[in-house]
């Protein structure tokens, strides 16, 4: 794991896991475009504002982790991060989940905790290989029918939402193996 650009930089080839935690970036540092076999890169607790458009040339990128940071939008290109299977957006200002997230087939793990969420959308039931889910202390106060469509669930987290009571009846009964808190 590289814990310096610098250092991924040196060695691009072998820079497959790259973290930049608590740097105090305040942009992102598009030299790590040049890093195409990342598989892993973690920018928590910086003060990133906004992902590059070609944030996209990650194309090997699986893990993700973009916590405590100050994102309110991801760029339309993101969901050709095709093989993308974790993200992390938990801690930043997002008030709308983005669009571009529901074209990320082969995503398993979404952590989108204390933002400004009000609402899923119905296009969350293209994310088919969603396993875990995590939208607590946001805003949200229904649950769309096409939530209930995500099959391949375990774990659901909605700890701190206004959710109607007959919602959770709804996805307790629908998710019956899952984990789910409210």
């Amino acid at each position: 794991i590289f814990t310096t650009l610098n250092e991924a930089l040196v060695q691009p080839r072998d820079a497959q896991r790259l973290t930049l935690r608590n740097d105090k970036l305040t942009t992102f540092p598009t030299d790590i475009l040049t890093l195409t076999n990342l598989t892993f890169l973690d920018l928590e607790q910086n003060q990133i504002t906004s992902l590059p458009e070609d944030l996209d040339a990650l194309t090997n990128l699986e893990r993700l982790y973009l916590l405590q940071n100050k994102l309110t939008d991801l760029p339309d290109k993101f969901a050709n991060l095709k093989k993308l299977r974790t993200l992390g957006l938990s801690n930043n200002l997002f008030s709308v989940f983005p669009a571009s997230l529901t074209s990320l087939e082969k995503l398993e793990v979404l952590d989108m905790s204390n933002n400004q969420l009000t609402e899923i959308p119905a296009t969350i039931k293209q994310m088919k290989n969603l396993e875990t889910i995590a939208l607590m202390n946001n805003k949200i106060t229904r649950i769309p029918p096409e939530f209930l469509e995500l099959k391949k669930l375990k774990r659901i987290y909605l700890n701190g939402n206004p959710i109607s009571t007959d919602d959770i009846q709804l996805l307790k009964q629908t998710f019956k193996k899952a984990e789910i808190e409210f």
